[in-house]
């Protein structure tokens, strides 16, 4: 077939279909547009516009056979599972202050403010600031260390003995009849004894002074922050970093006392070192401060010598 022959064939095929505009399409002719071609959008269809689904509609809905956020406290070697509220964590709900006092709780402690919780060497003080601001997430390891408790004021101390004292009323004068009762005794075996003495024509031998001990100087307690520091810095060379090195060089071959020993050691420097320096004052002093963070880098790389023999 000729290239005339092709050209014919097209020209009347091209007459049998239509365009999208609805009237026959021709070569010759350019097609022609009028306004009933055209879909105009208006200011509704901006603000609303048609959509089949839209995710974004959807509803978010939670798991609820998710279980509760379980933080783990460590003391002394003793793991107490703590439980909240399933994603308080994670909300922001729960804060260090919740935290201590559930740790007061499951410790036993009547006042939270003894208990210091410490996470990855950082004292969480701060009652106020959120967990997972402090980095804590579902099963964390927290490290309690409980302080001695306040010494009561000389009101709130019981006494007895001679040294009770006497109230006024009844009271206090049953109080006076029992302690002149108490002392007429202790005259009454004085005497007694005083008399047995006399009748005995020996007396028994006083101990020699060397049997007893000669008293030991009272110890100097450290006052001001570089006291405090060098004797943190003394007992950290002198009593931790060589229990590491034999740690290190040594480690236990059975996994269970490998595991404990590890614990012991990392709770001992956390707390021994990393706590009491913590609650150093360096009173605005470059050199405290700097002394202080010395320290504490050179304690975190001994906890992480030691946590590379668990590797």
């Amino acid at each position: 077939m000729s290239m005339g022959g092709w050209g014919r064939s097209l020209s009347n095929l091209g007459g049998r279909f239509s365009s999208s505009l609805g009237r026959p399409w021709t070569s010759n002719a350019p097609p022609q547009v009028t306004d009933d071609d055209f879909s105009y959008i208006t200011a509704e269809d901006l603000e609303s516009p048609k959509r089949t689904y839209d995710p974004q509609d959807a509803p978010r809905q939670r798991r609820t056979d998710v279980g509760p956020d379980i933080l783990v406290l460590k003391h002394r070697g003793v793991a107490y599972p703590m439980h909240f509220p399933g994603y308080s964590i994670d909300d922001g709900t729960l804060n260090n202050g919740a935290l201590r006092e559930r740790a007061a709780l499951e410790l036993a402690i009547d006042d939270p403010r003894r208990i210091k919780l410490l996470y990855k060497g950082r004292n969480l003080k701060d009652d106020h600031t959120r967990c997972v601001d402090e980095g804590l997430k579902l099963n964390s390891e927290i490290l309690a260390v409980v302080s001695d408790p306040l010494e009561p004021t000389v009101d709130g101390e019981s006494e007895s003995g001679d040294e009770a004292p006497v109230q006024d009323g009844e009271n206090g004068s049953a109080a006076g009849k029992r302690k002149r009762i108490r002392n007429k005794k202790k005259k009454g075996k004085k005497s007694a004894g005083a008399t047995g003495g006399a009748s005995s024509t020996t007396t028994a031998p006083a101990p020699p002074a060397s049997s007893q001990p000669p008293p030991q100087p009272a110890v100097r307690k450290p006052t001001t922050p570089l006291e405090k520091l060098e004797d943190i810095s003394s007992a950290l060379h002198a009593q931790y970093v060589p229990m590491c090195q034999a740690f290190i060089a040594s480690p236990p071959t059975e996994p269970a006392k490998l595991e404990f020993e590890h614990k012991r050691l990392s709770e001992t420097l956390l707390a021994q070192v990393l706590l009491k320096l913590d609650g150093v004052e360096t009173e605005g002093n470059p050199e405290l401060r700097q002394r202080r963070k010395d320290l504490v880098r050179e304690t975190q790389a001994v906890l992480a010598s030691i946590d590379e023999v668990m590797h």
